[in-house]
């Protein structure tokens, strides 16, 4: 017996990547056609191969490629499953590639049962710029944290000072850009502690969060749009306390946090 758990596309760029979780192998496996995808031709191809190559790579699955089926479909046609079942497909994959420019690509694709006659799985995938993250400590041990009004859990929440990185703009170039507009403060010796995925479940970017040690005030808060801080001074011995008790709920801080126990420790 076989059985497929997940599979889905995240696109970054012009790449892709494929990736699949087999809780059984077997010898008999699945038969699953992918058509081009819709969209930019060059870009499409591409990513028609990627899924194949990385299908096969699997060796749970026979693919046919979109000049092996009886006829091409596109990604809005009706799907007609007897010639599928004639090829003796159990699987067909279909996607499109939408493309505002070479920078920003995103991929949407269903799978259908060929047996059941109907779709069997949806995936979405935001195509999001990567995030930032900073842990700013004052010289006299403090960390500079912001609050802020969060929409979706519809309260006042204590944050690390972050934001969106800009095209084109390194990520530490992002980050104390992003550092001086939510604090105001600056300068500092500044160092990488890591990048995480905030959720690959949906999205495709990454974050990446840095430390910046004997950072000053320089300038009031340069908040733009909604966008509203107030800082707030936490000494860096209680941040673990904080996060236990509840009072530290986001968990891109809490992430931040746990870098910077594994850089003190080191």
């Amino acid at each position: 017996m076989k059985k497929i758990i997940f599979l889905f596309l995240i696109s970054i760029n012009t790449s892709a990547e494929l990736v699949l979780e087999i809780t059984e192998s077997s010898d008999n496996p699945y038969r699953i056609a992918i058509h081009s995808f819709d969209g930019q031709n060059s870009i499409s191809q591409k990513i028609s191969q990627i899924i194949k190559a990385d299908l096969l790579r699997t060796g749970e699955f026979s693919v046919l490629g979109s000049d092996e089926l009886l006829s091409e479909e596109s990604y809005q046609d009706q799907i007609n499953y007897r010639n599928y079942r004639l090829l003796g497909v159990d699987y067909i994959l279909k996607g499109k590639v939408n493309s505002e420019d070479k920078m920003n690509i995103t991929v949407s694709y269903d799978i259908f049962d060929s047996i059941k006659e109907k779709k069997s799985f949806d995936f979405f995938v935001f195509n999001s710029v990567d995030w930032i993250n900073v842990l700013p400590i004052t010289k006299s041990g403090e960390v500079v944290f912001v609050e802020q009004y969060r929409p979706g859990t519809d309260s006042i929440t204590l944050e690390l000072p972050g934001g969106m990185a800009n095209k084109n703009e390194e990520p530490i170039e992002s980050a104390k850009r992003e550092l001086v507009e939510e604090t105001g403060f600056s300068m500092g010796s500044w160092s990488k502690l890591g990048v995480v995925h905030p959720n690959p479940a949906i999205l495709n970017n990454e974050c990446h969060t840095f430390l910046a040690l004997d950072v000053e005030e320089v300038s009031s808060p340069q908040n733009a749009g909604s966008e509203y801080t107030q800082i707030k001074f936490i000494k860096l011995e209680d941040l673990d306390k904080m996060v236990i008790e509840g009072k530290i709920t986001h968990s891109l801080v809490i992430n931040a946090i746990y870098w910077y126990n594994l850089y003190k420790d080191s």
